[in-house]
């Protein structure tokens, strides 16, 4: 059989179920901007979208670590995007931090943002982190 990946005679390999990952999404109106989030749980990760410009952004990734007394350490990571933009790492630990303190599995956090200049304001950010928090998939 032309194009066949399977050799014949060869076991079919065993059906695996596959287990889609929960997601959760809302559009809100944050300081005049309108806000895409997405938050999706997955077994070893939870994936974060925020965007005002229809797109994916910085992509960041944010490792979880308890140390022996129990506390959480973390190291974000940009993946791809503007590396030297502190607050877009400031916000990928921030929402590390706050779904740290919602769970006890601790999951490594990935979040892709892309923010108009005039969404990035204190408020801005507040606002936004409690928006994600509120679609929780752990």
């Amino acid at each position: 059989m032309e194009g066949s990946t399977l050799m014949a005679g060869a076991p079919a390999a065993p059906s695996v179920p596959v287990v889609m990952p929960q997601t959760r999404r809302k559009v809100v109106d944050i300081g005049g901007i309108e806000t895409e989030i997405v938050v999706q749980g997955f077994q070893d990760a939870i994936f974060v979208v925020i965007t005002q410009l229809k797109k994916l952004g910085t992509l960041i990734m944010t490792h979880i670590e308890r140390g022996r007394t129990g506390k959480c350490l973390f190291d974000a990571r940009v993946l791809l995007g503007k590396r030297d933009d502190p607050l877009l790492v400031l916000y990928a630990r921030q929402i590390a931090e706050q779904i740290s303190t919602r769970t006890t599995y601790d999951r490594n956090v990935v979040l892709s943002i892309a923010l108009k200049e005039d969404g990035r304001g204190p408020a801005a950010f507040q606002e936004t982190i409690n928006h994600v928090l509120d679609l929780p998939v752990w």
